[in-house]
């Protein structure tokens, strides 16, 4: 007997593998991937976008993780997650990042966001290096995009390597964890620097473009995801009537940092 949500699953992993949408005559739809990464105010973000769906509209399309189909990719990159195992990973993406390019091509333009579209947090299962996975997860979705006539951006926020060190830290909430960010960045196989980690993005998802956000530049605007929309395309007379959810997951009640 197959179970219902297994078989939704498979319906949005695999179904637009068959039936493919084409881009409308004349029309090139737009696609942003928001891609993180974690520890940057990803969930303020998201917030942002979930409360303000209908403003939005029709200017911009929210895609969000469990949103379909975005969430057959990123049942995919979890579970590759957990296992380690790259081979075969761009293959299997496929379909997936195909079903999230085909729902671009009805709208004229798309905000995805989802921090797992890089996998999943460092150190998460062991994992060892700073998103170790990025590359063949981008590229899949760059790939797709190209493919069905869809031109995608991708969008990522850096902040203070130290400072996101720490916060990473402190969300492991482990005693046993060296809480210097220099000692725990060598432990775990993490860079010094997002140097690397930029350049290793920007070569998976060429030709589509990719822009860099300071988080500390947002964070201090007291509206987190400003940049975002604005790079995205979204009118400012949009912008202007978005309602700014309180900041999540802040380090205390009398701060407005995200953490």
């Amino acid at each position: 007997m197959i179970r219902p949500l297994r078989l939704l699953s498979a319906l949005d992993a695999w179904g637009w593998y068959f039936i493919r949408p084409r881009p409308r005559p004349g029309v090139r739809p737009r696609i942003v991937f928001h891609i993180g990464p974690h520890k940057t105010g990803t969930t303020s973000i998201q917030a942002l976008l979930r409360t303000n769906r209908r403003r939005l509209r029709p200017s911009c399309h929210i895609l969000l993780a469990k949103d379909p189909p975005l969430r057959g990719f990123l049942n995919k990159t979890n579970r590759a997650s957990r296992k380690g195992n790259t081979k075969g990973l761009a293959s299997g993406l496929k379909s997936s990042a195909e079903a999230i390019a085909a729902e671009a091509l009805t709208h004229p333009l798309t905000l995805v966001s989802s921090e797992d579209l890089m996998g999943r947090l460092p150190t998460r299962f062991g994992r060892v290096g700073l998103y170790p996975l990025a590359a063949p997860l981008l590229s899949s979705l760059s790939s797709a995009c190209r493919n069905l006539g869809v031109d995608a951006t991708f969008v990522i926020y850096q902040r203070d390597m130290d400072s996101w060190t720490e916060s990473l830290i402190r969300q492991l909430n482990d005693p046993e964890v060296d809480a210097a960010p220099q000692a725990f960045r060598i432990a775990h196989g993490l860079e010094e620097t997002w140097e690397g980690l930029t350049h290793r993005v920007r070569e998976a998802v060429a030709p589509a473009p990719l822009l860099v956000i300071s988080f500390e530049e947002e964070v201090q605007s007291k509206r987190l995801g400003t940049a975002l929309v604005q790079n995205a395309g979204v009118p400012q007379r949009v912008i202007a009537h978005l309602k700014w959810p309180r900041p999540r997951n802040v380090r205390s009640s009398q701060s407005a940092i995200p953490d």
